[in-house]
């Protein structure tokens, strides 16, 4: 159904943190990164493929 939530993932601001997401269906998908407004500034990326 639209909008409904696959996972979730906390990741502090060490960069060698990954995390998986399995069992997810083909389907379009959207994600949303939030952070505090505390003047740190982070990178990342999104590695998607099947």
């Amino acid at each position: 159904m639209a909008d409904d939530l696959v996972g979730q993932v906390y990741h502090n601001r060490i960069a060698t943190n990954t995390s998986t997401f399995t069992s997810v269906p083909a389907g379009n998908y959207y994600f949303h990164f939030s952070k505090p407004s505390d003047g740190v500034n982070v990178t990342g990326s999104v590695d998607m493929h099947d």
